[in-house]
């Protein structure tokens, strides 16, 4: 079986991605205090967040196993998972502006910053080497 190597690369980028996301709620529950202390705008709005990054998370996990199966789902989960990091990497940017907030931390910007970049070029990323290239 030849997998690409664009698979195998997407499906080391999802898995990191999935224990990132996970990583960061798992910090997120057991400091809050810190979280809170950084910039509480934050700790309101991401509340409702971990259900939908738990879904995420398993669609990436599920994607990047069919990618290195080379199962015809990969792709199209993969795709999926995409469009959803290219949005909350997008929407994640306007939420300190959307709330007049922007005197937050350094290292909250830059980690932030560093986050939503990888959300839309790993999303980016997989939508220009999985989509279909015959039409």
């Amino acid at each position: 079986m030849n997998i690409p190597k664009e698979y195998k690369l997407i499906a080391a980028m999802e898995f990191i991605t999935a224990g990132g996301v996970i990583f960061s709620w798992m910090a997120y529950y057991l400091f809050p205090e810190v979280i809170q202390g950084s910039s509480a705008y934050r700790f309101q709005f991401d509340t409702p967040f971990p259900f939908l990054d738990v879904v995420l998370c398993l669609g990436l996990c599920l994607a990047g196993v069919a990618l290195l199966k080379n199962q015809p789902r990969g792709p199209l989960l993969s795709l999926i998972c995409a469009l959803y990091l290219i949005y909350l990497g997008v929407i994640d940017v306007g939420i300190p502006f959307g709330q007049t907030i922007i005197a937050v931390s350094i290292i909250d910007i830059v980690s932030s910053g560093f986050v939503n970049l990888w959300c839309v070029v790993l999303g980016l990323y997989s939508i220009l080497k999985l989509r279909k290239r015959e039409m």
